[in-house]
């Protein structure tokens, strides 16, 4: 009978932590109190190519974080570019806009900052898509 309460308590623990642990691809980062804040690496490089783009996709759920995203041309420039400033809803990711990414094997980056000026933890996950040229 023991047993079987302790392994009742052990699966109401995982049942709790495995879906905020086991989410592919994001990665969680902090937003300091001063633009254009710190850079947050994704953690792997993303293959990209001529006409492909990439959306970064971030979660801030109790402040408004303003950011900027790595993009890469095709021609070999790589620059921080402005996504927008925005607080997630009810969990809902905000999903920016698609930045070029014609390089490869070039690894996303963010940057982004409280513009409460607290500081704030945020997360970021990438999607590579086709895109018109530009």
């Amino acid at each position: 009978m023991k047993m079987n309460c302790m392994n009742a308590h052990l699966l109401c623990i995982i049942a709790t932590v495995i879906p905020f642990s086991l989410v592919e691809g994001r990665k969680g980062c902090w937003a300091g109190p001063t633009p254009p804040g710190k850079e947050c690496l994704y953690g792997k490089e993303i293959l990209g190519g001529r006409n492909l783009g990439i959306h970064y996709i971030f979660t801030s759920t109790f402040t408004r974080i303003c950011c900027q995203a790595y993009e890469c041309t095709y021609w070999g420039m790589c620059r921080f570019k402005d996504l927008w400033c925005g607080q997630s809803v009810s969990g809902v990711p905000i999903k920016a806009n698609a930045l070029l990414w014609g390089q490869r094997d070039v690894e996303p980056i963010m940057r982004c900052y409280d513009s409460r000026g607290a500081g704030a933890y945020y997360s970021f996950t990438v999607q590579v898509v086709p895109i018109e040229d530009r």
